[in-house]
């Protein structure tokens, strides 16, 4: 019984923190490419520090990148995060992709005297070309990739 009851506890509890912060849940990008994931926090947390964290398991997750509590890009090698206060989001951005950059990485809010809020996000690095408008510059059915 009481393991039912903590069961239930902590499920609240997850859709609570889902309430403070949510993100895609997974993006894919293309090999040498790059790509953005948006996270949208609860407005209270407008000036806590963001971060990006990458790992299987939050607890023992690795910060890659993290703000200040401020707007201003903060960027390490090639990811870099940027947290926009009058949408209550903030975007991280990995650049030219490998497929080393496959994995679960994590939103996170730094609440610093708490256990953070965070979301995880599945990152999968896709190789081949790119899409055909891309190559060419132009959606029109055309296109040549010669």
């Amino acid at each position: 019984m009481h393991l039912f009851a903590l069961f239930c506890f902590s499920g609240y509890f997850h859709r609570l923190a889902a309430l403070e912060l949510t993100g895609p849940g997974a993006v894919s990008g293309l090999w040498g490419r790059s790509v953005s994931v948006p996270c949208q926090y609860h407005e209270r947390y407008q000036e806590t520090p963001k971060y990006w964290c990458s790992g299987i398991i939050w607890q023992s997750c690795s910060k890659v990148v993290e703000t200040t509590g401020s707007e201003a890009e903060v960027k390490r090698d090639t990811v870099s995060i940027r947290d926009n206060h009058t949408l209550h989001m903030f975007t991280v951005t990995l650049e030219n992709l490998t497929l080393g950059d496959t994995g679960i990485y994590w939103c996170g809010i730094n609440l610093r005297s708490k256990s953070d809020f965070n979301f995880p996000v599945s990152v999968t690095v896709l190789q081949g070309e790119s899409l055909l408008p891309s190559l060419c510059g132009t959606a029109e059915p055309t296109c040549s990739s010669r």
